[in-house]
């Protein structure tokens, strides 16, 4: 039994010590190049220690490869014992840093772990041939200063790369942070990885979009919390470009796990933050693309021109909402989703819809945000925008400071293409707009089941003969700037009557509010409100008016005890 235990401890050994190589600067290491460490084909896992600087221009072609960094020599390499330092690998500056190539029909796995990667033309570049595919997993790595993109994935007839992006940094590469094209090409972003200081204005491949991120003929991007991606600049998307049928999903919830890491976390939202774009300062679409969003904080983006937070056009679609799941909670309790501060110089403070595409916005809360005109939307040429059950609070600053802040909501049509804007199920409340509320020239504006209670300024403008306001269930300041609809009540300017603390920014109705038990469902769309409430309870202490469903963003329940300071 002895010999038996002796022989399987000393087959254990003998593998393990065969299980990987060294790379370092010190007399044990197995090589000091990572690239002959990688010629050799000696083993699929390199430990690169953190004594050297390694001067390479790394290829790896046709190999399953493991390339991880985190040992301060190769002593604690050949031990496991990881410091989770990052291993610098500084390129010529006209090369890639990190090349991984597979040809037609060759399946592989790459993985890079604690690498600080400098210096490339492009930071990793990735690119099956012919039908091949690579599996590539970059865990706790930072891209840096690349002459062009970051990461550049890419790939040549058919060929497919499936990347997943881990607890990492991507910043300062001089034509952006990430760049991903052609169908079959998938890019899984998780973790604590912050994208951050990249940008996108011209020259090289990275054309003029996408500062942080840029996603091509067809390419499929998803982001989950807590991802970071901050002050990028780019002349379309200063955070994300997404053109050419490309598909992009934020998720700011737990999803699963892939290769063992956890996808997204509900504690935090996916954030966009002061990104900077003439067109789209936080995302920009194009060309069929597609985006859903959930449970994100895009805040403080601005455009020098049209659309501070979202700029969509083309035939693209944009869906955005609040989630959460029985027994969990997001990030931000009745505001899981949130357009804060963005800012546009000339159109669409928050969003932007042109030339037939569609953005539907729900559960959201908008605060803070500005521009010269349309604070919050701007629906032209076609331009498609519905909100629903959503909070439209504390926007503009009556033209201070550089923004004239005209109205809300701005629909102006041309070219033959009818634009619309719907709200349904929302309250807009507390802004401070010079004009109006919403302006329609010659568009279509529908009106539903809401509360629209600012004081200062009409509710409604419109300029020529083809414009078309519908409004119905709905509690107004006034209705002598439009024509109302069924069930239009004009209201005094007494919050406090109608929601629970104002002053707090606690828009939930108040337990006696007249707007409990208004209505019916006027648009017949079924929906939650804004904490994830049925439609439609009946209040028994309430007479109702002309149903049971509540208007506004709010259908009160018990449950909005919990948010008695309010909804952030």
């Amino acid at each position: 039994m002895l010999k038996k235990t002796i022989t399987l401890l000393s087959l254990i050994i003998g593998i393990q010590a065969h299980a990987f190589i060294t790379v370092g600067a010190d007399n044990v290491c197995d090589y000091d190049s990572i690239q002959e460490a990688i010629d050799s084909n000696s083993d699929d896992v390199i430990r690169i220690a953190r004594n050297k600087n390694y001067f390479e221009n790394i290829v790896i072609s046709n190999k399953s490869k493991k390339l991880v960094g985190g040992y301060a020599d190769c002593l604690t390499a050949a031990s496991n014992i990881t410091d989770f330092s990052q291993a610098i690998i500084t390129a010529n500056g006209t090369n890639n840093a990190v090349s991984i190539g597979a040809d037609a029909g060759s399946n592989h796995k790459v993985l890079l772990r604690n690498l600080f990667i400098t210096n490339g033309k492009y930071g990793v570049m990735i690119y099956p041939q012919s039908g091949s595919t690579l599996d590539v997993t970059l865990d706790q790595i930072r891209v840096y200063n690349s002459q062009d993109r970051g990461i550049y994935v890419l790939n040549y007839n058919e060929g497919q790369t499936h990347l997943l992006i881990n607890d990492s940094q991507i910043d300062f590469n001089q034509s952006g942070g990430i760049f991903c094209q052609t169908t079959g090409n998938t890019i899984t972003i998780t973790g604590h990885t912050l994208i951050t200081e990249n940008i996108a204005l011209g020259g090289g491949a990275s054309d003029y979009r996408g500062g942080g991120i840029y996603a091509h003929n067809g390419c499929s991007v998803s982001i989950y919390s807590p991802t970071q991606i901050i002050n990028n600049e780019a002349k379309f998307g200063g955070g994300i470009a997404i053109y050419d049928n490309s598909f992009v999903s934020l998720y700011g919830y737990h999803s699963g796990e892939q290769n063992g890491i956890p996808l997204g976390e509900w504690e935090s939202p996916v954030m966009i933050s002061e990104n900077q774009a003439n067109y789209g300062g936080a995302i920009s679409t194009d060309d069929g693309a597609s985006v859903f969003i959930y449970n994100a904080l895009i805040e403080t983006n601005q455009a020098t021109s049209t659309g501070g937070a979202i700029y969509s056009t083309g035939a693209s679609t944009v869906l955005a909402s609040s989630y959460e799941e029985p027994g969990q909670t997001c990030w931000s309790p009745g505001a899981c989703l949130q357009f804060k501060g963005n800012k546009a110089k000339n159109w669409g403070g928050a969003i932007n819809s042109a030339s037939e595409s569609k953005v539907n916005i729900t559960g959201a809360l908008f605060t803070e945000n500005r521009a010269s005109s349309g604070i919050i939307s701007r629906a032209y040429e076609g331009g498609n925008i519905s909100i629903m059950n959503s909070i439209i609070s504390n926007n503009g600053q009556n033209g201070d400071n550089n923004f004239t802040d005209d109205q809300l909501f701005k629909i102006s049509s041309g070219n033959n293409q009818i634009s619309k804007t719907t709200l349904d199920y929302v309250t807009v409340v507390d802004n401070h707009v010079v004009d109006e509320l919403i302006e329609n020239t010659e568009g279509s504006v529908a009106v539903y089941s809401s509360i629209i209670l600012d004081d200062t300024v009409d509710v409604y403008q419109e300029a020529g003969q083809q414009s078309q306001m519908y409004i119905e269930c709905a509690m107004v300041r006034e209705d002598d700037s439009f024509i109302p609809g069924p069930v239009v009540s004009v209201t005094n300017d007494d919050l406090e009557t109608i929601f629970a603390n104002p002053a707090a920014g606690n828009y939930h109705l108040a337990d006696d509010s007249p707007a409990i038990d208004y209505c019916y469902n006027a648009s017949g769309i079924i929906s939650l409100d804004i904490d994830g409430d049925t439609r439609g309870v009946d209040n028994f202490d309430v007479v109702n008016f002309e149903g049971t469903y509540d208007i506004g963003a709010d259908e009160a329940s018990t449950s909005d005890l919990i948010f008695e300071d309010g909804f952030q």
